[in-house]
């Protein structure tokens, strides 16, 4: 049951940051109706509803299995659908394998991180406490929540660039992250900032997670 299970989650995880793209990317305008929302709207609709809702999947997650490692083998099946789904068909994709290296370690750092943490009673010898082990899951929840950029890559690219009026480039994920991360300090700061507002968002998520008493 907890192998299906493990399925499961990394489609869950996978398709529930849609749910927020439907109200926040810019592909709704057409020769009659334009449904495109305010860039500005866009984007805090994003730092609000994605992180907390990623983290509170991730949550349940841990506390589901209770094992080091197995958030890291859904990652991984998360990261492989996102790039056979999403990066490879980009049309720059073969001159552009640093966008992949790049993309697998900043999603695979954090999710080890926050995979520790939060279950660090299962590895440690120390007597469990109860608010200590809250701790540990707010804390991977903001691990979760700050990283929430890099684990939405390259959709959440396109609300951040609206927002900025820099260049987006359909089907071409290369130039969409060259163009941003690497030309604009102005984008630079803007993630940098907006992470630690997600990091708060995503231990809000973890918090709810607790305060639901789910798998108490």
């Amino acid at each position: 049951m907890k192998l299906i299970m493990i399925l499961l989650f990394s489609t869950l995880i996978y398709v529930s940051p849609w749910y927020v793209y439907f109200f926040t990317l810019t592909f709704s305008k057409g020769n009659s109706l334009n449904f495109n929302p305010d860039p500005l709207v866009a984007v805090i609709i994003s730092l609000i509803c994605t992180p907390f809702v990623t983290s509170m999947i991730y949550t349940t997650v841990f506390n589901f299995y209770k094992k080091t490692g197995v958030i890291i083998i859904i990652t991984t099946i998360v990261m492989t659908m996102n790039l056979f789904g999403r990066i490879v068909p980009a049309r720059s994709f073969l001159y552009s394998p640093f966008i992949i290296l790049f993309y697998i370690i900043a999603s695979i750092i954090p999710i080890m991180t926050a995979d520790y943490i939060e279950n660090f009673d299962n590895v440690s010898s120390l007597k469990k406490i109860k608010k200590r082990n809250t701790i540990y899951i707010l804390l991977g929840g903001f691990i979760i929540g700050s990283s929430f950029y890099i684990f939405n890559f390259p959709m959440l690219t396109v609300v951040f660039l609206k927002l900025f009026g820099l260049p987006l480039t359909i089907g071409d994920i290369a130039d969409n992250f060259f163009m941003t991360l690497l030309t604009s300090y102005l984008f630079i700061y803007s993630i940098i900032v907006s992470s630690i507002f997600a990091g708060f968002m995503g231990l809000a998520g973890s918090y709810a997670f607790v305060k639901s008493k789910i798998f108490s």
